[in-house]
């Protein structure tokens, strides 16, 4: 709401040197602070899709040696991750910055990108929790849910 009010007094000439640093100061934070969201959810996502296929390739443990089978697993992930990894961060980037622009423009600039961050951690949350620990938030919901409306 500040820097609304900031930019149209920007916009109608009704500034001070003060007033127009502080609306430089807010943009320089805001790109810093989306470029930083961008970055911690690409690198949570990517993370994710090679834990994925890793263990989706250790799965298939072949009556080999164990050596021999380390050596040729890691072959495959590295000739399999490498390009995948290539490919998937730019366009895994492209996808959060435009989940984390299209926040903005429904709830406002600073609360939409702090919303539809919040939504997109939270969905890497549930998942990685499920993932590490086995446990599935929505088991744990719908059981707090039952227990309440048994009272």
């Amino acid at each position: 709401m500040l820097m609304e009010y900031a930019f149209l007094l920007f916009k109608f000439k009704i500034v001070d040197s003060s007033i127009r640093k502080f609306v430089e100061i807010c943009n320089l934070m805001y790109k810093k602070i989306f470029n930083t969201m961008v970055l911690m959810i690409s690198v949570l996502t990517l993370n994710l899709i090679t834990s994925f296929t890793t263990s989706y390739i250790v799965h298939y443990k072949i009556n080999l040696n164990p050596y021999k089978f380390t050596a040729i697993a890691m072959l495959v992930l590295v000739f399999i991750l490498v390009p995948s990894y290539k490919y998937m961060s730019g366009k895994i980037e492209i996808l959060v910055a435009r989940v984390l622009i299209s926040g903005p423009n429904s709830f406002g600039k600073i609360i939409g990108l702090f919303f539809s961050f919040g939504v997109v951690f939270s969905i890497l949350f549930i998942i990685y929790l499920h993932q590490w620990f086995n446990i599935n938030v929505f088991d744990l919901l719908q059981l707090l849910w039952q227990n309440k409306i048994a009272y």
